[in-house]
């Protein structure tokens, strides 16, 4: 198990694109060499908002950090009026409701285990009935969003890092890329309860570099060509190093938001593994979680 930090961190919540599987440097390692600052890596490979807001321990550590960094996650990976999901591993679909099962009572549900592929089965094989379940979600997100963004308080930024846009409408190209069915609307209606809004765009280049200097093993590479790479990291981390830039090590810091550091250790279950960065880079192994 790793370190969950001092009390004095930035805490960083998300999934993939913050976990930075296949990434030597992530976001929050260049965050924390960036402004020379501690921070803490909650991310989980394919979290969606469930597994955050079921887990106490994750929300005391942000409580009790001096600032989070939250990234805009899709809404598929939660469970909703018309699906579950796996409590913890949230891209697992569990089970229909009797409310999905009548929209498409032409489909058998025990054919799916993950999320996106049944909702892409979904979209398929009716695109005009999918957008009841697309209404569904975008409203189930936004009550979760202000939810997790209510328990966490303090200083919060929101972060946006796709490849796509935000943008009002989603575009059929990015009908499938991260943040699943989230638009502009939706993030814009949760700025006055964050601190910074951060929009990062992933640029061309980086989308063509996103191989190079990733650390890939040889059962990783179907995978890796999912993920974003360095540069699209670096790319992130100069909005956030931005955001916080008064948290940098040569201005004046402030006390952590919460009471004694030890009490924060007590709080980590052992099946938990958190990755704290104290300013300089970690090295991580391509096949170490």
């Amino acid at each position: 198990m790793r370190s969950a930090g001092t009390g004095q961190e930035v805490a960083f919540v998300g999934a993939a694109m913050f976990y930075g599987r296949c990434v030597p440097r992530p976001l929050p390692d260049l965050v924390a060499e960036g402004l020379g600052v501690p921070t803490v890596n909650l991310a989980i490979h394919n979290a969606g908002l469930d597994v955050f807001l079921r887990d106490g321990a994750v929300i005391d550590i942000c409580r009790r950090s001096r600032a989070t960094v939250i990234q805009v996650l899709g809404a598929a990976n939660m469970s909703n009026r018309l699906y579950t999901v796996h409590p913890r591993r949230n891209d697992r679909f569990l089970e229909a409701t009797d409310a999905l099962r009548a929209l498409y009572h032409d489909v058998d549900f025990t054919e799916f285990n993950f999320t996106q592929h049944m909702l892409r089965s979904l979209w398929e094989r009716c695109p005009k009935r999918f957008g009841a379940i697309e209404h569904e979600l975008q409203a189930a997100w936004t009550a979760r969003m202000r939810l997790l963004l209510d328990r966490i308080g303090g200083r919060i930024t929101l972060l946006w890092m796709s490849e796509a846009p935000c943008a009002a409408q989603i575009a059929p190209a990015d009908r499938w890329r991260s943040p699943l069915f989230v638009t502009a609307g939706m993030v814009a209606a949760l700025r006055k309860e964050v601190s910074d809004l951060r929009i990062c765009r992933i640029s061309a280049t980086a989308r063509a570099t996103q191989a190079q200097g990733m650390m890939v093993g040889p059962d990783d590479a179907r995978m890796a060509a999912r993920l974003v790479g360095p540069s699209a990291h670096r790319e992130a981390a100069a909005h956030i190093i931005d955001s916080l830039a008064d948290l940098g090590a040569g201005t004046q810091a402030g006390p952590p938001r919460g009471a004694d550091p030890q009490i924060r250790s007590s709080l980590i279950r052992p099946d938990q593994s958190f990755s704290t960065s104290s300013g300089t880079a970690v090295k991580r192994s391509a096949t170490s979680p």
